[in-house]
């Protein structure tokens, strides 16, 4: 086969394994916010040129080890006591180097109160000695959702000096 075919096979075998995948999840997802996010994080992974490894709870899309950048998505990942909606790791040649919890807020669940406030601030204390997190409003990500997903995406492919 040559090259040119094959590359063109391989990518659209990805993406449809992908497209499969991601219908797969969005039943898993908390919220049409969460779904948009994704949506939204595959896109712009995509775009920068980076592998998505998209996971459920044991299985997942599987593109080898040694790929130059991963991005591994978690949705709805249990961490502790705590469901988070997104927990990401960014490999390089075969190690982590980063990793990064993604909360997306609704209106009705998050800071209506003082007592959620202070139970997601309580929360993010926790998650922190975990990986960073990031919180989005459902407002954020309904009208700036690229924007959301370029911070994420740039922050785990920065390097660190």
């Amino acid at each position: 086969m040559e090259g040119k075919t094959w590359l063109s096979s391989f990518f659209e075998d990805y993406v449809y394994d992908l497209k499969v995948r991601f219908q797969d999840v969005t039943g898993e997802l908390g919220s049409p916010i969460e779904e948009m996010l994704l949506a939204s994080l595959l896109s712009e992974a995509l775009c920068q040129g980076l592998f998505i490894q998209l996971q459920g709870h044991n299985d997942g899309v599987y593109l080898g080890d040694d790929g130059p950048d991963i991005i591994r998505i978690f949705p709805q990942h249990q961490i502790g006591k705590y469901r988070v909606d997104f927990y990401l790791e960014y490999w390089c040649m075969n190690r982590m180097l980063k990793l990064l919890i993604v909360e997306c807020d609704g209106h009705d669940f998050h800071e209506k109160t003082k007592q959620q406030a202070q139970s997601d601030k309580k929360r993010d204390r926790i998650l922190q000695n975990v990986a960073p997190v990031y919180r989005y409003t459902g407002s954020e990500i309904f009208k700036e959702a690229h924007e959301c997903t370029y911070q994420i995406v740039e922050f785990l492919t920065k390097r660190d000096s």
